[in-house]
């Protein structure tokens, strides 16, 4: 079986809130769990288009918008991997420490694009949000095309 750590039915006919909820963690924590990576690995060609429409001036064609969009990422990602060094600590830490890198990878990813795309530092980073907001949008209907895929697949 592709994913055996998800139920492969709902048990009983009724199903409470609670218990529905419930499920739902369960099959949205193994989507993210299986499929994590692979709509980080889609969702960079959306991004380089993105970034594309964005910062027209710049002569780079699709391939080097590609590039930078992964190298952005990837830099975003291996810092992220920090994040998980706090996971022993209590609660509030965690959450500092959390909030902390978050708002240091905004910030280098602002400036990476102000300075590979040569732009101005207000213009530069309101296209950076523009791009960001729009990837995060393809990234959300990403996992929920592949969430219904996998539903239909093991449920429907």
């Amino acid at each position: 079986m592709f994913l055996p750590d998800v139920p492969t039915k709902f048990q009983g006919a009724e199903i409470t809130f609670d218990e529905s909820e419930e499920k739902f963690a369960t099959i949205f924590k193994s989507l993210i769990d299986r499929f994590f990576s692979l709509t980080l690995f889609l969702s960079i060609p959306a991004a380089a288009l993105f970034n594309k429409w964005l910062f027209k001036k710049q002569s780079y064609n699709y391939a080097e918008h590609v590039v930078i969009a992964t190298f952005i990422a990837s830099a975003v990602n291996i810092f992220s991997a920090f994040t998980y060094f706090a996971l022993p600590l209590p609660p509030l830490p965690q959450k500092i420490i959390g909030v902390s890198f978050t708002l240091i990878m905004l910030v280098y990813s602002a400036r990476a694009y102000v300075k590979i795309f040569d732009q101005k530092i207000v213009v530069g980073v309101l296209k950076y949000m523009v791009s960001t907001f729009l990837t995060s949008i393809f990234y959300v209907l990403e996992f929920l095309v592949l969430g219904a895929f996998y539903y239909y697949i093991y449920y429907g």
